[in-house]
């Protein structure tokens, strides 16, 4: 009986140390062969070529011809000859202001005008009348006295003729503020302003009337900085460089003409300056719109689809089945009659002939199998 006790545990124990033996001791199973996953793409072949790229540019419509007239002098309203929105002539009557009080300022002015050259002919009448009561005497008190009457008049002739200037002056002055009572166009524009109504008192430096040249209207808009070195370049070597405005459904078309000399300290851009080539009616001052500006061109340069950007430098080649990536940089858009949008683009690692993904995969990876199909343009 107590040896059976002692063989059960024992042949126990024995099963349990077999079992891990020949647990430990089999054969591994053959690991599974993970099969790589193609992804099946569009792809381009791309040309290398001479390509102008365009950028997309919002402007307002200004004129360096903007006059805020002011007022001269200190008068009353009488008339209002034009109004906000009007169009007038260079010269036209645009308000007439209360001349009462400059005429009579004139009839002033020519009151001690007349004065002074009374006492003018005074002087010379009195010191004829002394010069006359000397008479001939040769003696040395009459000589002295002679020279003393002599230079007396000289002096009081020369503050009458000076006081003379001074108010022939002052006559000028009354005349150019009379002339000053009528505001007219400095040149031919439209009216976009009106500060003062009739019977309004008005005091030198009010403001009056505003007027802008509606044949010298331009595009003012700012300009991204990584452009502004490759536009000041085309300006320099005289350059057109092309833009389109869609105004009222219509295309405007404009030049660029030069570029500020100031950065925004906000978006550290410079503003750029379009020439319209046919100034329209329709162009209000102020208005904003959008214009395309054509940029100069690019040698060494290609053209893809915007499917084949990713993030703002970045593409993949396909080389033997797999992606590659290539670093771009983007010039602008791409204006053609094909459907889609496209970009010009350089690259020192893209040459003419090589094939690029078009299709955007969300998990594109460097060295990633692919199966190409040709991109649809």
């Amino acid at each position: 009986m107590k040896l059976s006790h002692r063989i059960i545990p024992a042949l126990f124990f024995l099963t349990i140390v077999i079992a891990l033996v020949l647990l430990l001791t089999r054969p591994e199973a053959p690991a599974a062969i993970d099969k790589e996953k193609v992804r099946t793409i569009e792809y381009l072949s791309v040309k290398a070529g001479t390509y102008s790229a365009s950028i997309p540019l919002f402007v307002q419509v200004t004129t360096p011809h903007h006059a805020h007239i002011k007022s001269a002098i200190t008068a009353d309203v009488a008339q209002l000859h034009q109004f906000v929105g009007q169009a007038v002539t260079k010269g036209a009557l645009l308000i007439q202001l209360d001349d009462r009080e400059a005429k009579l300022v004139i009839e002033q002015r020519l009151a001690d005008l007349q004065d002074i050259r009374a006492q003018i002919d005074n002087e010379n009448l009195r010191h004829e009348n002394e010069l006359y009561v000397i008479g001939n005497e040769q003696d040395k008190r009459a000589k002295h006295n002679r020279a003393q009457i002599i230079k007396g008049h000289k002096i009081r002739l020369a503050s009458l003729n000076a006081k003379r200037l001074h108010t022939n002056a002052l006559l000028k002055l009354a005349n150019l503020d009379l002339k000053r009572t009528r505001i007219v166009a400095p040149f031919s524009g439209r009216i976009t302003a009106l500060h003062v109504s009739t019977g309004d008192r008005v005091r030198t430096g009010d403001a009056l009337i505003d007027i802008y040249d509606d044949q010298s209207i331009e595009f003012s808009g700012p300009v991204p900085a990584r452009y502004v070195g490759m536009l000041q370049r085309a300006l320099d070597n005289g350059d057109r460089l092309e833009a389109k405005a869609s105004i009222d459904n219509q295309v405007t078309l404009a030049y660029l003409e030069r570029l500020s000399g100031q950065v925004s300290e906000h978006t550290g851009a410079i503003d750029a300056i379009f020439q319209i080539a046919s100034p329209s009616s329709n162009l209000a001052l102020g208005k904003q719109l959008a214009l395309s500006l054509n940029l100069p061109s690019t040698k060494q340069a290609f053209v893809i689809p915007t499917t084949a950007l990713y993030g703002t430098d970045r593409i993949y080649k396909v080389v033997d089945n797999r992606l590659v990536t290539a670093s771009v940089k983007i010039l602008g858009d791409y204006i053609s009659n094909n459907a889609g949008q496209h970009l010009v683009a350089i690259s020192g690692n893209i040459i003419d002939g090589d094939l690029i993904m078009t299709t955007q995969l969300p998990d594109a990876i460097e060295n990633l199998l692919v199966k190409l199909s040709p991109h649809d343009d």
